[in-house]
């Protein structure tokens, strides 16, 4: 007598699931997810394009920071405060609005991008005065520190 098992066969697997969509359906929607995250990409991109001026000012404002903290009479990184101010102003509005600006009318222009009186009332009503002060005045950290936010959150 035979041994009925030798005459079994393996069942062979069945093929693997394929990874492309079947269906024109997922084709297409894989089409545009990948199109839409090309697109938001490129905008995030754009926007840290758009940004650079921003950090490039930030890290001015830095350097005047160290540069004031090794010589705190330093006037020449004080005096560098206005400029620093009015490229950035120049940044975020025209430059026929903001070229001509100076003292009262200046420290009113940068309050009405901030969301209060710090420039005209507050530490920023020393920028005018910066160009030609002998000493830095005491509030000169004050004014860096208002003028970090301002750079930071002014819109542009």
């Amino acid at each position: 007598m035979s041994d009925p098992l030798a005459a079994l066969q393996e069942i062979p697997p069945p093929p693997p699931v394929a990874w492309t969509p079947q269906t024109w359906g997922w084709a297409v929607l894989c089409v545009f997810m990948v199109a839409l995250l090309l697109w938001v990409i490129w905008r995030l991109w754009q926007h840290h394009k758009a940004q650079a001026w921003r950090r490039a000012a930030l890290a001015e404002l830095a350097a005047i920071e160290t540069a004031l903290h090794a010589n705190p009479q330093q006037m020449t990184a004080v005096r560098a405060l206005p400029a620093l101010v009015k490229r950035v102003a120049l940044m975020i509005a025209p430059r026929d609005q903001v070229a001509q600006l100076s003292g009262p009318q200046w420290l009113q222009w940068l309050d009405n991008t901030w969301h209060d009186n710090a420039f005209s009332s507050g530490p920023g009503k020393l920028l005018p005065a910066l160009a030609w002060q002998q000493h830095p005045p005491a509030e000169t950290a004050e004014l860096i520190n208002l003028l970090r936010r301002w750079i930071a959150h002014v819109p542009a």
